[in-house]
């Protein structure tokens, strides 16, 4: 079956969500079926590994299928843990983003000295690795349009930010 014959969809990040399944977006091989929470993780994770849940790379060939729309949370959460409620808090007017110096004076070790990297090597940066995010960075720039907000630089990010500076 084809996107366009399907039931009604949704995206949210690399997910394709309907009353029938979620799978990755634009799968039209998922013959995978997955059930439970942990065989998806180990899937979306493991096979092959991705350190960053949110990374753009969701493997395809698998499907969940749902029996009651709850399930949907519950396989949003699997895949992307903790991004429902960044998404839900920013309309609610309750979703902060922290920039790059407010993150890094929290820090008390090795991420501290990246309090002052310049913005041109952070913008540099945000290009690189969160270009390979499903979220927005909206602690570095606040688009006017966008879809899930990212509040700070990651442990990915940080990271990288590190490797460059050293």
């Amino acid at each position: 079956m084809t996107e366009q014959n399907r039931p009604q969809a949704s995206r949210f990040g690399g997910l394709r969500l309907s009353l029938d399944d979620v799978r990755a977006w634009g799968d039209d091989d998922a013959h995978e079926i997955i059930e439970t929470p942990t065989a998806l993780r180990q899937r979306v994770r493991e096979n092959p590994f991705r350190s960053l849940a949110t990374s753009d790379d969701l493997p395809r060939g698998w499907r969940v299928p749902i029996t009651d729309p709850a399930q949907i949370h519950a396989v949003i959460e699997t895949v992307y843990p903790g991004v429902i409620g960044l998404f839900a808090s920013e309309p609610m007017g309750q979703f902060r983003a922290h920039p790059l110096a407010e993150t890094a004076r929290r820090q008390l070790g090795m991420y501290r000295s990246l309090e002052t990297l310049p913005r041109a090597a952070q913008s540099k940066l945000v290009e690189r690795v969160c270009g390979r995010c499903i979220l927005e960075p909206l602690w570095f720039d606040q688009p006017e349009i966008y879809e899930l907000p990212c509040p700070e630089p990651c442990n990915h990010w940080l990271s990288a930010a590190l490797e460059e500076t050293s």
